[in-house]
């Protein structure tokens, strides 16, 4: 019989959150008189980690 420790659970859980971000999914970019519009297809979880080492480059220059 396995013994499950709730609250261990619960630490690694909100570590993992901690960890992670939300990011939209942008299906569409257009242009209606001059402002920008996009349409979101939904959202995804991806880690922090993948974000600063991928477009750390990016980022810094905006």
């Amino acid at each position: 019989m396995d013994i499950i420790d709730f609250e261990k659970a619960r630490k690694v859980r909100r570590n993992k959150e901690r960890l992670t971000t939300k990011i939209q999914i942008v299906e569409r970019i257009y242009i209606v008189n001059g402002k920008v519009n996009f349409e979101v297809s939904g959202e995804k979880e991806v880690p922090i980690n993948l974000l600063n080492t991928r477009y750390k480059a990016e980022l810094h220059q905006l």
